[in-house]
């Protein structure tokens, strides 16, 4: 098993944080305290949802990424861009213009990630049909809700799907498609923290097909201002793989099975408790996708209207050609959804967020001693106290994180 390091893209700024504790009341797995005025993330609970990104007023929170000079460094280079950006309003300027003023960056190709959504489906499709798998499977479409799993309900693993991320199915299809090319390198743009994450950081995989991964924000500036194109070899989607950008795309497709879609994340985390629970109806698959309406506008792009993202984006689904992309007509299909470029080949693991310690009989007397904390404290969830519950501040102060006497009203 590979030793996850567990990276994140979402990054504090100490200098401009201010301890405001907004990003504290809107992180969904508690990784977020505040002491001494300052916010600080606890790598094991962390998700890289971006709510926190979302809710940040004073922009102490940022996502690293890969600067899109480092391209210099490959011979030929292709682009994979988000799916959403169909649905980005750039003003006056037509998707089509900015496709390519993506290629005069020096991209040889561009893709579009919803060619990889397709093969995601005709993949999930497949998967669904095998015996002896653990139902309700839950969909592996979206970084955060895997993590969300990993953290918060890890015994939901085992219903995770087995197929990879659609964009780790695409970049390993490209690698096997350009094995000759000398000195290739493969990017992506990104609209969410957790897709950078999950390039930098692959659940389920022991090396990630790409090169860098660029944020659209970082260049949405430039691409709006300066006046550059250039042609190149673009290819796009269909309908099918454009709808899955939004909450109900899968379920679209996989008529043949009983598909339940869940967006946001909070309605994400009642669900799986309920599912953990047994008090879910036994559904085939799970739609999951942390964030509202699915991958529509992108969180890291404030200037966007996420109802007028999502009407653009059915309207450009509806002037798509074909169903399916047009690529994959001269393709042989079984050849592309070979199991070296579909299927994970690592096991995903629940992060060990709440093991206290290897040894079971002094993990139970540490719990044990945060139910006596937690017993003496008011419960209001205040967060005064720096930690988003009473809960968590109890389990800090245990484990010599946080002293009893941070709370205001002991």
């Amino acid at each position: 098993m590979k030793n996850e390091s567990y990276f994140h893209s979402i990054r504090i700024n100490y200098e401009v944080c201010r301890g405001c504790t907004h990003c504290l009341r809107a992180c969904p797995t508690e990784a977020i305290r505040v002491r001494e005025r300052k916010s600080e993330i606890y790598d094991l609970k962390c998700i890289d949802c971006g709510e926190c990104f979302r809710v940040c007023p004073t922009e102490s929170i940022f996502v690293a990424h890969d600067t899109i000079d480092i391209i210099s460094n490959f011979k030929y280079k292709i682009l994979i861009v988000s799916d959403n950006l169909l649905s980005i309003n750039f003003g006056r300027i037509t998707y089509e213009e900015i496709i390519k003023k993506l290629f005069s960056f020096g991209f040889d190709e561009i893709w579009e990630e919803s060619i990889a959504n397709e093969l995601y489906l005709f993949a999930t499709e497949k998967y669904l049909k095998e015996k002896n798998i653990p139902k309700p499977v839950i969909s592996t479409s979206c970084p955060s809700s895997i993590r969300l799993i990993q953290v918060s309900y890890p015994s939901l693993i085992d219903n995770l799907s087995k197929i990879n991320l659609p964009i780790d199915i695409l970049g390993n299809y490209l690698r096997k498609l350009y094995k000759d090319k000398e000195n290739l390198g493969i990017f992506y743009l990104a609209t969410f923290p957790c897709k950078v994450t999950a390039i930098k950081n692959p659940l389920g995989l022991n090396k990630s097909p790409f090169d860098g991964v660029f944020l659209l924000n970082s260049i949405y500036k430039k691409l709006i201002i300066e006046k550059f194109s250039k042609e190149g070899m673009f290819f796009k989607g269909g309908r099918v793989g454009t709808r899955m950008t939004r909450i109900g795309g899968e379920e679209n497709y996989l008529k043949d099975f009983k598909v339940l879609y869940i967006d946001g994340i909070w309605n994400l985390k009642k669900f799986f408790e309920e599912l953990e629970e047994e008090r879910i109806p036994l559904f085939d698959y799970i739609e999951c996708r942390v964030c509202n309406y699915g991958c529509v506008n992108g969180i890291l792009l404030s200037n966007q209207n996420i109802n007028l993202n999502l009407f653009s984006l059915k309207e450009k689904e509806k002037i798509r050609e074909n169903e399916f992309s047009s690529f994959f007509d001269k393709l042989n299909l079984d050849e592309i959804l070979s199991d070296e470029i579909i299927f994970l080949n690592e096991t995903i693991n629940p992060r060990p967020t709440y093991i206290l310690s290897q040894d079971m009989d002094t993990a139970a007397k540490i719990l044990q001693e945060i139910n006596l904390v937690y017993e003496i404290l008011p419960k209001l969830d205040c967060g005064s106290c720096g930690a988003p519950s009473c809960k968590a501040f109890a389990e800090d102060v245990v484990l010599n994180r946080a002293n009893i006497k941070d709370c205001k009203f002991i």
